[in-house]
């Protein structure tokens, strides 16, 4: 089973791409509403994955990390993403980081960014 969002606690966990203004595109991780999906209720500030290796920085269109969907494993999610727009790589985003991150909104209280 291949997603680019699963069901925790709280709502829908999203992968995104986001851009700064010198064209780095880095992957982040979002919070959606579970009844609503379209309302983002919060996402975290720091990415979750930015081109750091030579085959993510260099390559048909540089600086580009993207999700391509993700697949559950025990203890968290096996994370597909294609890389300068050329070959795709796998990343590990672990559950107990996500409730940790989870838990820290709901104490702060915080909505969407």
């Amino acid at each position: 089973m291949q997603v680019d969002s699963a069901r925790v606690p709280g709502g829908w966990l999203a992968l995104y791409r986001g851009a700064d203004g010198s064209g780095v595109c880095r992957l982040g991780v979002a919070l959606l509403d579970a009844a609503d999906p379209a309302r983002v209720l919060c996402r975290q500030e720091e990415p979750v994955l930015e081109p750091e290796l030579s085959w993510e920085r260099e390559g048909l269109v540089n600086n580009v990390v993207f999700a391509c969907g993700m697949a559950p494993a025990p203890g968290g999610w096996l994370v597909y993403y294609g890389a300068a727009d050329e070959p795709i790589g796998a990343a590990w985003l672990d559950w107990a980081e996500v409730l940790r991150w989870l838990a820290s909104v709901r104490a702060a209280g915080r909505r969407a960014a």
